[in-house]
């Protein structure tokens, strides 16, 4: 639009001259808007004047030369909204934490032993994004044998192992400390010792063997169990023991292992006082052989010569009457001897 169409413009009824390069002429039919027509500017603020009898309208222009110049804080940009004249710093859809942008949904490290994440919500005064931490979870189960131990500069503990662990009985644990001896229930024969080499924890195993117990070979009353609640023993009665062995004679020896007999155990012995002699009675029984057999063996000599030979095998052990020999008669045996 040139000079003369505004000087034109201005002698209209309106009363009022607009100022230069501010005057628009727009198309009115009921009040229905149809398109401005400008010298190239930018429509900014609201109407000031509308003079529909004329078909004049009255605007102001922004001169964005005048606005201030800044920079924006992290988490803004720079925009113009619709109406406004001047841009102005609005946020953008992050989370900012130490100057540093977090789209929703990322990691920030924000705080120790806390996971932040960035969420789609906004601040109370709907601005940037909501950064929203909870504590970490920590696993603190640990294995028989081990034990939690927070490391310096961590948020969660980790099991160390402090003691021996012993597997018994199909699926049961038992933990034993360094340089500590256990037993399992029922089994004390059995023991298991934790020894600790620089970082490795060892579990040694011990197993007692115990002669041969049966409680019905035993004299009443003589059964003893050992300390450590192991090995039984008592005093045998007569009784049959076999050995196997190789069998020496004259420099020979056996082919086989042959079973050697032999009667151990104890006997009744007994001493009391006859008044009717007014002299100690006594009675006394051994523990021998009551039957024998013979057996044969092949014996074979260093210079490769063989020949059979026979041995006596115990049948059947017992208590036989025997002499008992008192401490008189032995010192009176010995005054013989000195003689």
């Amino acid at each position: 639009m040139l000079d003369k169409d505004l000087d034109k413009l201005s002698s209209q009824p309106s009363g009022r001259r607009c100022s230069h390069y501010a005057a628009a002429s727009y198309f009115f039919s009921h009040f229905n808007l149809a398109r401005l027509i400008t010298h190239d500017w930018e429509l900014r603020w609201a109407w000031q004047r509308i003079a529909v009898d004329s078909f004049i309208v009255c605007v102001t222009l922004c001169d964005v030369t005048t606005c201030p110049t800044h920079s924006c804080p992290i988490g803004y940009n720079q925009k113009t909204e619709v109406g406004a004249c001047c841009p102005k710093c609005v946020p953008k859809p992050v989370c900012v934490y130490n100057n540093t942008e977090y789209l929703p949904g990322s990691s920030v490290p924000m705080r120790h032993c806390e996971t932040c994440l960035c969420s789609d919500k906004l601040e109370n005064d709907g601005g940037l994004h909501r950064i929203l931490c909870a504590p970490i979870t920590c696993n603190t189960y640990c294995p028989p044998g081990f034990e939690p131990v927070l490391p310096p500069g961590e948020c969660c503990t980790k099991c160390v192992q402090t003691m021996c662990v012993v597997v018994y009985s199909g699926n049961l644990t038992h933990s034993i400390p360094v340089n500590g001896i256990w037993s399992p229930p029922g089994n004390k024969c059995v023991k298991y010792e934790c020894v600790k080499v620089g970082s490795t924890f060892i579990t040694m195993e011990a197993r007692t063997l115990c002669p041969p117990y049966n409680p019905n070979d035993c004299i009443p009353g003589t059964e003893v169990i050992a300390p450590d609640g192991c090995c039984h023993w008592c005093v045998r009665k007569c009784n049959q023991t076999t050995e196997s062995t190789y069998l020496q004679h004259n420099g020979c020896t056996s082919s086989q292992k042959v079973d050697l007999t032999t009667c151990q155990g104890l006997c009744p012995t007994y001493s009391w006082f006859s008044p009717s002699t007014n002299t100690f009675q006594h009675s006394c029984s051994c523990c021998q052989e009551i039957t024998t057999s013979k057996r044969e063996v092949e014996m074979v000599c260093p210079d490769g010569s063989k020949f059979s030979y026979s041995y006596n095998y115990i049948e059947q052990c017992g208590c036989l009457q025997s002499t008992c020999t008192t401490m008189e008669n032995t010192a009176t045996k010995k005054l013989r001897r000195r003689r």
